[in-house]
């Protein structure tokens, strides 16, 4: 052992353990004193060496509970001041003003789109009322009444643009 390692440091703990299990059978045979003491400390080593053994690995297992706490903490904390930012901005006055704006114009936008509809609503049942006549009293025409009174119409007028 003195050869094969420069210095005592570099000795593994298995290897020291053997070694005085080897020194407390010769010292058994010279003096039962050294015996009993070099038996008892290879034992304790032993012991020790479980228990750090041991404490590593409640350690680690700590220390991983921990990085995961501290993971999810961080993906909370996240969320919350991407939440905070949100809340900021949708109560930032230039922002609600703007998007009162915004919802002036989409409003006025919608009414005319209605008003639109109505007054080409009202188009497609003249044209209907006029090539088909009047429904009768309590109903309308039909879709498909109002798409060909309209085909019509255009058939019409493009044979009076080619007379002309």
């Amino acid at each position: 052992m003195s050869t094969k390692y420069k210095k005592s440091s570099d000795v593994p703990l298995d290897v020291l353990l053997k070694r005085l299990d080897e020194l407390a059978d010769a010292a058994c045979k010279c003096d039962r004193d050294a015996d009993l003491v070099i038996s008892e400390a290879m034992n304790r080593i032993k012991a020790l060496q479980h228990r750090v053994s041991e404490l590593e690995d409640t350690l680690k297992r700590q220390g991983n509970a921990a990085k995961t706490g501290m993971d999810a903490a961080k993906r909370a904390a996240s969320q919350s001041e991407k939440n905070a930012k949100r809340l900021q901005a949708e109560s930032n006055p230039e922002s609600l003003e703007s998007e009162r704006a915004m919802n002036e114009e989409l409003t006025h936008e919608i009414d005319m789109l209605q008003d639109s509809l109505i007054w080409q609503g009202k188009m497609l049942a003249a044209i209907a009322n006029v090539i088909k006549g009047p429904p009768e009293e309590g109903s309308l025409h039909s879709t498909h009444d109002v798409v060909e009174c309209v085909t019509r119409l255009q058939a019409r007028v493009q044979l009076e643009q080619a007379q002309e």
